[in-house]
């Protein structure tokens, strides 16, 4: 039998501008979402490295030329082993092959999915501490609903960035391209 423990966000500025989007249900959740992923990427400076990584990036080019989700998740986890680079960042790039195959640009969809799990297991480390009367979601139906929202709203964002890596370099930009948009950085 296993045991799970809640790591929460840390207790910083950026991480408590993203919790009163938790709270306070007049904060649309697009700016949830950019609060979410501002203080991601400003507090926590592994995830951007991890995210922009030759590991991914390897992901990123199996997935392009797989001929099925059992041939990628496959070749994925053979090169992680191979590598010995496994990492959270890794399973989740892991988690998004299979949606990456409901649609011909499976390449697409899997950036744009990659990034929703990312979402998902940010706003998954936080949302459960915020459930209740004097908070946005009042029960945990609603905090799952708020949470699926959030994942679909980043999900739309990164699918609709137009820059189709090819290379470890345009990786690279596409997830800072990623990473601003999402957090509404521009420079």
């Amino acid at each position: 039998m296993g045991t799970s423990v809640n790591h929460p966000s840390p207790k910083t500025t950026s991480w408590r501008a993203a919790s009163l989007g938790y709270q306070c249900d007049d904060i649309p959740a697009d700016r949830v979402a950019k609060e979410i992923w501002r203080a991601a990427t400003t507090q926590d400076f592994s995830m951007p490295s991890a995210i922009a990584s030759q590991t991914v990036f390897r992901c990123h080019e199996i997935l392009k030329s797989a001929k099925s989700i059992s041939d990628a998740i496959q070749r994925v986890t053979a090169d992680l082993v191979e590598t010995k680079n496994n990492s959270i960042i890794a399973e989740f790039a892991k988690r998004a092959i299979p949606a990456a195959f409901s649609t011909p640009d499976h390449a697409r969809e899997w950036r744009a999915r990659f990034f929703g799990q990312l979402t998902d297991y940010l706003v998954s480390r936080d949302i459960p501490g915020y459930v209740g009367e004097n908070y946005r979601s009042k029960s945990i139906r609603e905090a799952t609903t708020f949470k699926t929202e959030l994942v679909k709203k980043v999900t739309s964002t990164v699918r609709g960035i137009e820059l189709e890596p090819s290379d470890f370099t345009s990786w690279q930009e596409f997830v800072r391209i990623s990473t601003d948009t999402l957090s509404g950085v521009t420079r």
